[in-house]
C-alpha cells in the first residue's frame, strides 16, 4: 500500500489528462453558478439596467447587424 501512493501521486502529477479533465467540470460548474446568479439578481433588477432588458427579435437584429458590419 505504501508503494502505491507515491506511484499514484506521480502518475497524476505527470499525466496530461488532469488539466483537460478538470476544465470541462469547471466550465459546467461555472455555468450553473452564473445561471443561478442571473436568475437571483439580474432577473429582478433587469428593468433598472436599460441595455440589459431583453427585446426579442426586434432588438437582436440591430445588434447582429452591427457585429456583421464590424466583421467586414
Amino acid at each position: 500500500m505504501n508503494a502505491r501512493l507515491p506511484y499514484l501521486r506521480t502518475s497524476v502529477r505527470t499525466g496530461f489528462w488532469l488539466g483537460p479533465g478538470i476544465m470541462p467540470v469547471g466550465a459546467i460548474t461555472l455555468s450553473f453558478i452564473i445561471l443561478y446568479l442571473d436568475r437571483r439578481f439580474i432577473g429582478a433588477h433587469a428593468a433598472a439596467v436599460g441595455w440589459l432588458v431583453p427585446t426579442g427579435t426586434e432588438g437582436t437584429r440591430p445588434g447582429l447587424g452591427t457585429i456583421a458590419y464590424i466583421d467586414r
